[in-house]
């Protein structure tokens, strides 16, 4: 994480996160010496280097969502279905089921056929709101809508590619493989009331289903509009 790096490189102290700004500062500690010999700042064993120290230190401390709990808010740059780039701000789709579609990366094998599957879902569930999360830059996720399908494009989708680029959303919604800088191949489900009621995760090779995401989501309306539970199968049954 580079702007994590660039401010901890050759710390090691007090680690503090900060939520308004998603950003941490480093407090050095007290003892801590600057090395004098290139190769102490070089051939470092890995236990021993400060910086992924502080590093392991700030995952721990991030705050992660859980289902239940209101969602984070999200505020980043995007690719509109348009193909405009604009800011996105999450709190304006408030009043809708949002689905945040999380996945490793654009230029991938899995992640087209998912998100243009996804792409004809949203138009399906027009009450539902659909958006893509990976850690690319907006100018990635342009050229990779823009670009041919034989040659790795995914075409002009639905709904918008939010840029993850400084990794703070993939951490909050617990949705950063740590060990390859990427996000997972997750979705969460938001609902009317911005409250996070579905998680999941997929291993990266794996895809989604659509069909199982439409489903989940039509059983969380279900739930809340009746009072009943929605099993598997898709039957419902009361509760008390």
């Amino acid at each position: 994480m580079q702007f994590i790096f660039s401010k901890i490189q050759l710390h090691s102290g007090h680690v503090k996160w900060n939520e308004s700004s998603y950003s941490l500062s480093v407090t050095p500690h007290p003892l801590y010496k600057q090395p004098t010999e290139s190769k102490d700042k070089h051939f470092m064993c890995e236990k021993e280097c400060p910086a992924k120290k502080v590093y392991e230190d700030f995952l721990r401390i991030v705050p992660k969502v859980q289902v239940g709990e209101e969602a984070p808010e999200i505020k980043a740059q995007c690719l509109c279905p348009c193909g405009a780039i604009k800011d996105f701000d999450m709190s304006e789709y408030k009043g809708k089921f949002i689905v945040l579609l999380f996945y490793p990366l654009d230029w991938t094998f899995v992640c087209p056929t998912e998100m243009m599957g996804y792409s004809k879902l949203a138009e399906e569930m027009n009450d539902v709101q659909f958006v893509g999360i990976s850690v690319d830059s907006v100018f990635c996720h342009k050229a990779w809508t823009e670009a041919p399908k034989e040659h790795g494009g995914v075409g002009k989708l639905s709904f918008p590619l939010v840029s993850d680029i400084k990794k703070c959303i993939s951490m909050r919604y617990n949705m950063y493989n740590a060990a390859d800088g990427i996000a997972r191949r997750g979705y969460v489900i938001v609902d009317t009331k911005g409250i996070v009621r579905y998680m999941q995760v997929n291993d990266n090779g794996i895809g989604r289903n659509t069909d199982e995401t439409k489903r989940i989501i039509e059983a969380i309306k279900f739930s809340d509009e009746h009072g009943m539970s929605a099993h598997s199968t898709g039957n419902q049954e009361k509760t008390q």
